[in-house]
């Protein structure tokens, strides 16, 4: 069960997939913010006036990967209070060890789930205390 009082940012670079999310989203009535890439995702964060309770990141994006930006929102402590999510196709072994080291609390295969279905498992965190 999707829930909509929950803050979700989603930042990946394909922007046909974000698309198909947001149409999702506004669907269920979700509030929700797409980041393009990890910079715009970090001005979203910095600029304090959408905190979200969820982000999810994928891995692989020019410029600043997923785990760059998990960083520097590690280091900033920039939503302490987030649940992280990794929402990519391309996790090796050394980048999930690393991404749980800095508090990721699910990984989330792209592949695996279409995108009616994403939601769900994104707030499968919440719900059951997934934490990987």
């Amino acid at each position: 069960m999707i829930q909509t009082s929950h803050k979700v940012l989603m930042v990946d670079d394909d922007e046909f997939l974000m698309s198909l999310y947001q149409k999702r989203a506004a669907k269920e009535g979700l509030n929700l913010r797409i980041a393009l890439n990890g910079k715009d995702a970090l001005d979203i964060l910095r600029g304090h006036d959408f905190v979200p309770d969820i982000v999810a990141l994928d891995i692989t994006m020019p410029g600043m990967s997923g785990m760059d930006v998990l960083k520097v929102i590690r280091e900033e402590n920039l939503v302490p209070n987030a649940e992280i999510a990794i929402l990519s196709n391309t996790a090796g072994d050394a980048v999930m060890t690393e991404a749980k080291k800095l508090g990721v609390h699910k990984f989330i295969f792209k592949a695996a789930f279409p995108p009616s279905q994403i939601f769900d498992e994104l707030f499968s965190i919440t719900r059951d205390g997934t934490k990987g």
